[in-house]
């Protein structure tokens, strides 16, 4: 149990001004209270299945609270319990002095029954308090409530201490109630199986021991109201647990303080980091690979391509036949176990050879596999082969038929008294929720957390349940991604490009390499195995990125006609988009802007009919236009929590400039615009001018704007400045201060290229904007006088030089992917190569 003392005293510094009711109640975990009166309170959730509020008065030099935390916890906890862990903590802890326990007739009496409790004085600081803690469990409920004073004026708060005891009052929560937290506390426990190490500490000295690698899961999501992505997804899967329990230690990492690489002399990891990603880091402390990737297929594939160039030396002892092959699998090492188990007589090693092939997304050779594996198969193992079955036809993009095959195996009795019915009801569910039966996907999970709530796929069917995909009713997918799609998704070694006329021409060449037939780029957000058959906003955005950065090499052949394949494509899905999902950023904001810049440029130069062009464009053009806020200008922010009906009214000044950009170049390409939108939304970018050169984040009407310190605001501040000067509201002046700016901060920003994890540098700077900045600088020195330029190409293209792959393509954030990245190098090549280059 997390110590309940350390966390309210946090709380203190944070608290906000408010208006105590007369009586707080809570529904949710039923309980009513009375604070005194003229303090100030704060509500605070650390989990789904985890409640505080605390009531403060005083100042920083004399600070009193009343609180209380509630929590669902599991039927064998108890008030005394809790009460000896919360002391057994203290005793731990250097600054604490516990005082008595409350037992018995002497007991403290909370809504006035006598329950469990503590006393202990903590110094903080230069204050010592006194902290009383109370313990109460009722109906899965776990309940604490506290006071804290200094201990020189703890007496005096007496009585609206008493007062705030007596008022308290468990209410009964009723069976929905009770049922929904359940399910919130039953999907905590996805990924519980795995042995987490404590801290960081122990992750290393375990890695040590064991000769191991250590996983870092990581997830930021402050102020969003996100469950756990790794838990429920890649770290739910048995043979990703095997692989985890055989070559790593895992280490979960939620606050950037737990991590002592998040120094910037060492990996960076900075207060406002966001997302989530796994980081594969050696007992040394040096992050050695990382991945965004959550998925089943693209983690499984990571963490083997990972310990495929690191040595161990672990052995296989006495083992032979099918447990070698089973030892081999478990430790990713596919090949070695195919070998071994191909040898081997029996149905158990053709099942092991089926699951090999299906984690290498190799659905004909699993079938044919499992089919051999069925001529002497027992109950047991049929049981396994349909579960097996239903997962490769599932990948192949069969779901109805995967549905079928496995609903017939359940209805025939195969999994009756079985301990894999549940996951045969649960991977049932699933497909039947992929295929659009909600209802009956919704029947198979309750009904699987209801009989069996301690299995551990009722664990799973409780995230589902509960998650965003389930509750926006976002259709899911559990077909593989393609080949083309995982090479996007993995990310070779770096290699310094050379800085010459050859670097365009590669650039060139790997984008025309890897378009599709029908004019995209494959993205790794293809891979996401979710919202089957949607389009991705930023996969979109990121294919008209691409084609743009073609248009100045339109002469060549092949060019041309990849420009030609995308035009067609981007035409056909404007007619074809029937629903732009909007949850917690609106990302279709770039979709249209990147698309209607790509559009007023292939009608300037004639490319297409400009009858349909112009059409295109006034359409994309009215989208934005709908798009822009009460603030004037444009923003992917819409909210921190789905359930709430507020929305963000402020604007992103970088997402601003690209829209104003993209509605100045269809205006000069002859595309009907509104100039009034194009001023409001230049008017916003000057309200977010911090001085000539640098500009805030993010602008709210009456609000501050946060991010306006040079190192933060340097990255953005040439393209912002190239909005304002296109659009004739700065001079020359202010461009270049701006690329001064962006010269002097740059190491700050090119310390994040590669990284998994958004905003992580110290002033929140991200690896998703490094190429979008540096793109924004080179076009912001080809606008300035020819004279002007070259003082700044140099620095711009040593650091393009650093985002090269091995593979020739160009990456900031791994989950944005290489052909955005490559777009971004061949845009700031086509600008800055002349500038320098020799013939």
């Amino acid at each position: 149990m997390r110590l309940l003392l350390i966390a309210l005293l946090a709380v203190a510094t944070v608290t906000a001004d408010a208006a105590i009711r007369d009586a707080y109640s809570n529904e949710a975990f039923g309980f009513t209270v009375t604070f005194p009166t003229g303090m100030s309170v704060v509500e605070s959730k650390s989990g789904v299945d985890d409640f505080s509020v605390t009531a403060t008065g005083g100042d920083s030099a004399s600070t009193w609270q009343c609180a209380v935390r509630l929590a669902f916890v599991d039927s064998d906890t108890t008030a005394e319990s809790l009460a000896s862990q919360s002391i057994a903590k203290i005793r731990e802890q250097e600054g604490y002095t516990f005082r008595r326990r409350f037992v018995g007739k002497l007991g403290g009496k909370v809504g006035g029954v006598e329950v469990p409790g503590i006393a202990a004085d903590i110094r903080a600081g230069a204050i010592t308090y006194r902290v009383h803690a109370f313990f109460k469990v009722r109906d899965g409920v776990r309940t604490i409530v506290q006071i804290t004073a200094p201990v020189s004026e703890f007496t005096r708060h007496a009585t609206a201490f008493n007062a705030f005891l007596r008022s308290f009052v468990k209410q009964p929560i009723d069976a929905q109630q009770r049922y929904q937290r359940r399910l919130a506390a039953l999907s905590t426990r996805c990924g519980s199986e795995l042995a987490w190490a404590s801290d960081w500490n122990d992750a290393v000295k375990k890695a040590r021991e064991q000769g191991k690698l250590i996983l870092v899961a990581a997830q930021f999501f402050r102020g969003f109201e996100m469950p756990d992505v790794h838990g429920p997804g890649a770290l739910f899967d048995a043979d990703i647990q095997a692989l985890i329990e055989s070559r790593f230690v895992p280490f979960k990492l939620t606050a950037v303080d737990q991590f002592p690489l998040s120094a910037p002399s060492r990996y960076g990891l900075g207060p406002h980091a966001l997302g989530a990603a796994f980081l594969v880091v050696a007992s040394s402390g040096v992050v050695i690979r990382e991945t965004p990737a959550t998925s089943v297929v693209t983690v499984d594939d990571f963490l083997r391509e990972t310990l495929r160039s690191t040595a161990d030396a672990a052995q296989p002892g006495e083992r032979t036949g099918l447990a070698l092959a089973r030892w081999h699998a478990a430790r990713g090492e596919l090949s070695e176990a195919t070998a071994v188990a191909a040898d081997t007589p029996g149905s158990e090693a053709r099942l092991l050879q089926a699951t090999i092939h299906r984690r290498l997304r190799q659905g004909d050779a699993a079938i044919a596999q499992l089919e051999l594996a069925k001529v002497d198969a027992s109950k047991s193992a049929l049981r396994r082969i349909a579960l097996e079955e239903s997962q490769v036809l599932a990948g192949t993009g069969q779901p109805e038929a995967a549905a079928k095959r496995l609903n017939g195996a359940i209805n025939a009795g195969l999994f009756a008294d079985s301990d894999l019915a549940a996951e045969a009801d649960v991977r049932l569910a699933s497909l039947l929720l992929e295929t659009g039966d909600r209802a009956g996907a919704e029947a198979y999970y309750h009904g699987v957390i209801r009989r069996s709530p301690e299995d551990r796929w009722s664990w799973l069917a409780a995230a589902i349940v509960t998650g965003p995909t389930f509750e926006h009713d976002i259709t899911p997918s559990s077909a593989w991604p393609s080949d083309d799609v995982m090479a996007a998704v993995r990310v070779p070694s770096p290699s310094r490009a050379t800085i010459n006329r050859s670097a365009t021409g590669e650039a060139l060449t790997y984008l025309l390499e890897r378009q599709q037939e029908d004019g995209s780029w494959p993205h790794p957000y293809h891979a996401a195995q979710t919202a089957a058959g949607e389009q991705n906003p930023i996969a979109e955005a990121i294919v008209a990125i691409a084609a743009h950065a073609l248009l100045p090499h339109r002469e060549k052949k092949l060019v041309r006609a990849a420009i030609d394949r995308t035009l067609e494509r981007i035409q056909k899905s404007n007619r074809d988009r029937a629903t732009e999902r909007v949850h917690f950023m609106d990302f279709w904001v770039w979709t249209k802007c990147y698309e209607l810049r790509f559009v007023a440029e292939c009608l300037a130069h004639g490319i297409g009919s400009a009858e349909d062009l112009a059409a295109l464009g006034r359409t994309l053009a009215a989208a934005l236009v709908d798009k822009q806020r009460p603030s004037g200008g444009w923003s992917y922010y819409v909210t921190g929590d789905l359930r709430s009906s507020e929305q963000d009214t402020g604007s992103i000044s970088f997402v601003t400039s690209s829209v104003c950009l993209a509605l100045l170049r269809a205006k000069e390409a002859g595309i009907d615009v509104t100039q009034e939108s194009i001023d409001r939304g230049l008017l916003c970018l000057e309200s977010m001018r911090v001085s000539p050169g640098l500009y805030a984040y993010h602008g709210s009407i009456g609000a501050s704007p946060p991010f306006t310190a040079p190192a933060s605001a340097a990255g953005r501040g040439p393209a912002v400045a190239l909005a304002l000067h296109r659009g004739g509201r700065c001079d020359t002046e202010e461009l270049r201060r701006a690329l001064r700016l962006f010269v002097e901060h740059r190491e700050g920003l090119a310390r994040e290229q590669g990284k998994s994890l958004m905003h992580a540098g110290p002033h929140g700077q991200g690896s998703h904007y490094v190429l979008f900045d540096y793109a924004g600088a080179a076009e912001a020195i080809a606008a300035l006088p020819t004279d002007q330029q070259r003082e700044f190409a140099p620095p711009i293209l040593d650091l393009i030089a650093r985002a090269r792959t091995s593979d020739g393509g160009y990456i900031d954030m791994p989950g944005i992917g290489r052909v955005f990245g490559t777009a971004a190098a061949l845009e700031i090549y086509t600008h800055l190569v002349p500038l320098v280059a020799k013939r």
